[in-house]
């Protein structure tokens, strides 16, 4: 029966099946960790080996590790690499994912004494040959603003696809990812879309005959550069109120959780100090702005979903049911404290309740 299982599992895997896959896990209670040949693959290992960067994510949300090694001592990133040398497109998709949410493995050398930072330089070379060695071929400037845009698009979708994994991995010497950082980044590759040769594409691109080889581009005009700047700058807020927007939820997610751990009918009865409390703000101190930005930044004041929410957080934070709750587990240097903060925070959404 197990080996069945596990044959079923390393199929879905080889052939891509993601849909199939995700009802896999529903249905069983997968170990995405587990050994699953004799090879000594793991599930995000076979993954990569193949190239499927979708399920490679699935895996690593669902706590696959990165750091796991197979017989040969290659990691997931080591055979993703490997599998990026024979198909350019799987370093933005499957690579670059699995740098971001683990960033020790870049050093780790297999069996055969290699890193992946050694083989993403192999990649680099790559792209680089490729880039220049199509001379001859030009598109029209409309083509090329196209892939741009299709590529600025990309990079802010990524950002918000990794936004997920930024707390799972940590290095020294990060630089923090400001807007002026991220734009002058996009600026610099903007730049060099133009005034480089364009380099073969394996998407399949328009060509023009009869055009000059020997044709300079244009020059990019102040008004263009504007136009882009604004473009860079939109994009950007946008992307970051998005990524605030799915924090949040996440946020009050685990929030909610706690809460119901804490208060619910299966509640343990270990004593709870004040940090032991799940509180509605973020902040080292209650304030009406920081319970408001924690518990309803996502949600519209006007709308059903916020007085609902609204109402749900006034009975759970009232002072008098909070006592009856919990009064028998507070710790007593503590209580002082905590049933302050109860009241501030009981206040807080009378209030908000009063305006809405």
């Amino acid at each position: 029966m197990r080996e069945k299982y596990l044959k079923k599992l390393r199929k879905l895997l080889k052939q891509d099946k993601f849909s199939k896959l995700k009802s896999f896990f529903k249905k069983y209670d997968v170990n995405v960790n587990e050994i699953l040949d004799e090879k000594q693959n793991t599930a995000l290992h076979i993954a990569c080996k193949y190239g499927h960067d979708a399920i490679a994510l699935l895996l690593i949300k669902r706590g696959a590790g990165c750091l796991a090694s197979n017989a040969d001592g290659n990691l997931p990133l080591h055979l993703a690499c490997k599998f990026a040398l024979r198909n350019r497109h799987a370093y933005t998709d499957l690579v670059l994912p699995l740098m971001k949410n683990c960033r020790r493995s870049l050093d780790v050398r297999n069996s055969q004494g290699v890193t992946p930072r050694e083989l993403l330089s192999e990649i680099k070379d790559q792209l680089q040959g490729q880039f220049h060695e199509d001379d001859s071929t030009s598109c029209e400037s409309e083509i090329e603003e196209e892939d741009w845009r299709e590529k600025l698009a990309h990079e802010v979708q990524g950002e918000d696809m990794f936004a997920a994994y930024e707390n799972d991995y940590q290095y020294e010497g990060r630089v923090p990812n400001t807007y002026d950082n991220w734009a002058d980044s996009m600026n610099k590759q903007y730049h060099r879309k133009h005034n480089q040769p364009h380099f073969a594409s394996t998407r399949k691109r328009s060509r023009f005959s009869g055009e000059d080889k020997n044709d300079k581009k244009p020059k990019i005009s102040d008004e263009k550069k504007e136009e882009f700047a604004k473009k860079l700058q939109e994009e950007y807020k946008k992307k970051k109120e998005k990524e605030k927007n799915e924090q949040s939820k996440e946020a009050r997610k685990i929030y909610d959780l706690k809460c119901k751990a804490m208060f619910g009918p299966l509640r343990h009865k270990d004593h709870l100090h004040y940090k032991d409390i799940p509180w509605p703000f973020a902040t080292k101190n209650c304030s009406a702005e920081s319970v408001t930005s924690f518990l309803f930044a996502d949600l519209a004041p006007a709308s059903s979903g916020y007085k609902d929410y609204l109402r749900q957080q006034q009975i759970r934070w009232h002072p008098d049911r909070f006592m009856q709750k919990c009064r028998e587990r507070l710790v007593e240097a503590d209580l002082e404290k905590i049933v302050s903060t109860v009241k501030d925070v009981s206040q807080i959404l009378n209030a908000l309740s009063d305006k809405s």
